[in-house]
């Protein structure tokens, strides 16, 4: 049984604080999932919209440590000790795309579940037992997947961003994207949030 500070963990790593956050690319490239993922998981007939200033870096020695996009100045901060990360001083964001490992999705009937039986409201009273405060929650398709959005706020801490695709054939059959915001949010990561959702497609 998942308790309620098993979702929070996910959302915990996804905050940054303090300062000067720079404002997001204006122009933006198409990129494979496998790209995405920094080939560490089969690939899925899906395409991302990521500013065209920011590279990919493969972290951690297993397939859990993801694959992070940002600027090359970002990427560096961030990994400077690659075995423990840290976003804490981010002049523009990042985005991490990693397998889930605290949510699984039903191959059949594209529901989430946080492996305790209580499927998308469970994962819901989760969130909110822990005093988040839920900005965006969505269920929806994209590029063909089941996904559920989440943007919450966190007292104290600040706003995470996670989107979950489902169906990816690869171990939880989750995909876990977050987004780590720079030193201050400002409307611009929210902006830059949105664009990368819908930039979702199916690969042509």
């Amino acid at each position: 049984m998942r308790t309620p500070t098993t979702i929070i963990c996910a959302l915990a790593v996804a905050i940054a604080v303090d300062a000067h956050a720079a404002p997001a690319a204006a122009t933006f490239r198409t990129v494979t999932y496998v790209e995405a993922v920094c080939g560490r998981m089969p690939s899925v007939p899906v395409t991302f919209s990521m500013p065209a200033d920011y590279v990919s870096r493969a972290v951690g020695k297993s397939v859990e440590g993801g694959c992070l996009w940002g600027t090359q100045e970002d990427l560096d901060r961030a990994t400077a000790v690659p075995e423990q990360g840290d976003f804490s001083d981010l002049r523009r964001g990042i985005f991490r795309a990693r397998v889930s490992t605290n949510l699984v999705c039903d191959p059949a009937t594209g529901v989430f579940d946080s492996m305790d039986g209580s499927g998308e409201e469970g994962i819901r009273q989760q969130l909110q037992a822990t005093g988040a405060s839920l900005v965006k929650w969505k269920k929806e398709t994209l590029g063909g997947l089941p996904a559920l959005q989440i943007v919450a706020d966190l007292a104290g801490r600040g706003r995470v961003y996670m989107l979950y695709l489902g169906n990816t054939r690869f171990s939880s059959n989750v995909l876990l994207v977050n987004y780590y915001q720079p030193n201050k949010r400002t409307a611009a990561d929210d902006a830059l949030w949105a664009r990368f959702v819908a930039g979702i497609r199916k690969a042509p």
